[in-house]
């Protein structure tokens, strides 16, 4: 079903999500799939652009303290990836 929807439309969806879950729950707690839902966002709305980097920088250091090394290093990427595609 998810592959039926529009990718602008997904995108959309996306920042709903994740602008929902800021409101609701303590970004720490659910910042995985906060990362994940926001950096979706950000490729079109670029306002989300800094909240992306910096949703997957905390990801990826909440991962790193729990040893989850090649999460930590794919959103310390990503987070990267996403700060480049800004310049």
């Amino acid at each position: 079903i998810y592959a039926t929807i529009p990718r602008r439309r997904r995108q959309y969806i996306h920042g709903q999500v994740g602008l929902a879950m800021e409101e609701i729950y303590k970004p720490q707690a659910v910042i995985s799939e906060l990362a994940f839902h926001i950096e979706q966002a950000q490729c079109m709305d670029n306002t989300l652009r800094s909240k992306a980097i910096s949703y997957l920088h905390s990801a990826g250091e909440q991962a790193a303290a729990q040893y989850a090394n090649l999460e930590a290093v794919s959103y310390f990427s990503r987070a990267s990836c996403t700060n480049l595609a800004a310049i």
